[in-house]
């Protein structure tokens, strides 16, 4: 479990940076800082995206810790959310069925986006109610291509929604069987979800604009159209549901809205934040910010009962055509490091067995009468370098260093975008145990051969690396193709100690 976790949320033209750190006894927040910016970016275009990675660089510079674990928000906005009901199906049936399903509710081709669906009912031979959500390959794209530029660990790729969520259960404001509409104002972009619990039927994204440009009391009739609108279509689809209660959070909440509130709609108004759950010298940020709060909890909090479509990116994050929610353990990975396994079972195989021809060939060799001293000396040099390979040989397999930990090197320090296509250990003719890797790096078409230093600079930086490796250098990097997709080819070798 991560000590420190740091939530990062582009929003509107704010851009939003808050650290939490867990000790021994509580969770409190160690920073919060943000910047305006001169307009509202569109993450499709690159120069903005540098713009923001420009400025959130010097947002987590001021941050007290440096980011270990980092989860971004997706804005509402960004995230498709449907519900729908299908005649009950077993657990190998249901995803094909699902996705066969949503494609009549999703406005994009099935192959452009990444899902997820979790089920909060079902009646086992009759009828089960599927939520379902997508967010576009590309928007997550440009999250993967920020967080490798900063070269943050990327933790997780979160709707809004879900760090809103856990942030109000955390909090004790949501009651497990009733439905609830929870509004959270913010200038910069206003939310409103219908929730069961935790089981999410609406989220939707709609701007409440400062009151220095309305008056207070637009303000207030924005609001209150926007929940009965919602309440309105929760009738339509839930006849015999009722929302009892209001929950209030965010930005722009306080308790001049909530009694206001409650005086038009007759509803019960709860206004929540986290002061209390979190220590802070900053509480206002706490009662302010509950979802980004909520999304930097994400790592922190272990929680009693089944959170687990909270896990929405459960695939790779990484940059790439497919970007799935289903693999917790990117597969590729599982598969390299079996093969690396199998690969440096059969190397110290091959050694041992390259070590006894070297023990039987020195045995073997009888220096004739009629060989010449230039002949002998030079018979003598060679058996003096095969000697200095049976050290080194002697060192790989009997020293504190051994195959496990400089294959297990590698993979867990791999950066975002980058993979392997070769690994090979061998001894050069001065005796040294050289590691050389060869594979692409793939950033889209962004960063280039940037990718590659980064992976570079993660592992010069990385501690066992230096207990490892004497040197470490990039010996070729070009671009090329690779399916059709422009990729960087790279090599690097590393000296072992």
């Amino acid at each position: 479990m991560a000590n420190i976790t740091t939530a990062i949320e582009i929003k509107g033209d704010i851009l939003r940076v808050l650290q939490l750190k867990k000790g021994v006894r509580d969770i409190s927040l160690t920073g919060y800082v943000e910047e305006k910016l001169p307009f509202m970016p569109s993450l499709d275009l690159d120069e903005n995206v540098d713009l923001i990675i420009a400025k959130l660089r010097i947002l987590l510079q001021n941050l007290p810790h440096k980011s270990k674990n980092t989860v971004f928000i997706i804005p509402t906005s960004q995230v498709m959310l449907r519900f729908f009901d299908l005649p009950f199906l077993s657990k190998k049936e249901r995803e094909e069925a699902i996705k066969y399903e949503a494609q009549k509710y999703i406005p994009f081709a099935i192959d452009d986006i990444a899902s997820d669906f979790y089920i909060p009912y079902e009646i086992k031979g009759k009828e089960m109610r599927v939520v379902y959500m997508a967010v576009k390959h590309g928007t997550l794209n440009k999250y993967v291509r920020i967080a490798s530029s900063l070269g943050v660990k990327l933790s997780a790729i979160e709707p809004y929604p879900f760090s809103l969520l856990r942030a109000l259960f955390t909090s004790g404001a949501l009651k497990m069987k009733d439905f609830a509409l929870v509004i959270d104002l913010d200038y910069s972009g206003s939310t409103i979800l219908v929730t069961q619990g935790l089981n999410l039927y609406i989220a939707r994204d709609f701007i409440v604009s400062p009151v220095s440009e309305i008056t207070s009391a637009q303000v207030l009739n924005k609001i209150v159209f926007e929940i009965n609108r919602t309440i309105d279509y929760m009738i339509k689809e839930f006849p015999h549901q009722s929302i009892n209660e209001i929950i209030l959070t965010g930005e722009v909440a306080n308790e001049e809205i909530r009694e206001s509130l409650m005086s038009m709609l007759n509803l019960n108004v709860k206004l929540t934040s986290l002061s209390g759950k979190i220590s802070s010298s900053q509480p206002e940020v706490l009662k302010k910010y509950t979802g980004l709060a909520g999304a930097g909890l994400r790592d922190l909090i272990s929680y009693d009962i089944d959170l687990d479509f909270f896990a929405d990116y459960r695939g790779k994050i990484q940059q790439g055509s497919h970007f799935s929610f289903k693999d917790l353990m990117p597969r590729e990975l599982v598969r390299d490091l079996f093969l690396l396994a199998i690969g440096a079972f059969i190397t110290g195989a091959y050694l041992m067995r390259q070590m006894e021809s070297i023990r039987d060939m020195e045995y073997a060799i009888h220096l004739s009468r009629s060989v010449s001293m230039s002949s002998e000396k030079v018979i003598k040099q060679e058996m003096k370098e095969i000697e200095k390979k049976i050290q080194s040989f002697n060192g790989i397999l009997k020293g504190k260093r051994n195959f496990t930990d400089i294959f297990n090197f590698v993979p867990q320090n791999l950066t975002m975008g980058v993979w392997l296509e070769s690994l090979e250990l061998s001894v050069s003719s001065q005796g040294q145990k050289v590691l050389r890797m060869e594979g692409f790096g793939y950033t889209g078409a962004s960063q280039g051969v940037g990718v590659i230093y980064q992976l570079l600079e993660a592992i010069n930086e990385s501690k066992e690396s230096k207990e490892i490796f004497e040197e470490i250098k990039i010996t070729n990097v070009e671009k090329t193709k690779l399916r059709d997709f422009d990729v960087i080819k790279f090599s690097m070798q590393m000296i072992v100690k």
